[in-house]
């Protein structure tokens, strides 16, 4: 599991090495939200992929950036999604 304190270097060198990105490292949602996308990731790959990240590519940080090389083996994907997950996911259903 990546350590927190390493999270938030690493985000924080992203935060730096891409000044456009609109990134709030102080709003708690966004950093929950982000650390659980990436808490699978070993400290070691963590540091390797966001290194990576800041040499060679031009545009702002996502997920789907950072991770493309590294996707969590039990990452499972459906061919359809019923509408209440999302729906729930999206907390629309309160």
């Amino acid at each position: 599991m990546l350590n927190k304190s390493i999270y938030k270097k690493g985000m924080k060198k992203l935060s730096i090495l891409f000044p456009n990105w609109k990134a709030d490292l102080t709003d708690e949602e966004f950093v929950l939200t982000w650390y659980n996308m990436l808490k699978d990731l070993k400290d070691e790959e963590f540091i390797k992929m966001v290194n990576g990240y800041c040499y060679t590519e031009i545009y702002n940080p996502t997920i789907a950036g950072l991770r493309k090389d590294n996707i969590p083996e039990n990452l499972h994907f459906k061919n359809t999604v019923e509408i209440n997950e999302v729906l729930e996911w999206m907390d629309v259903n309160e």
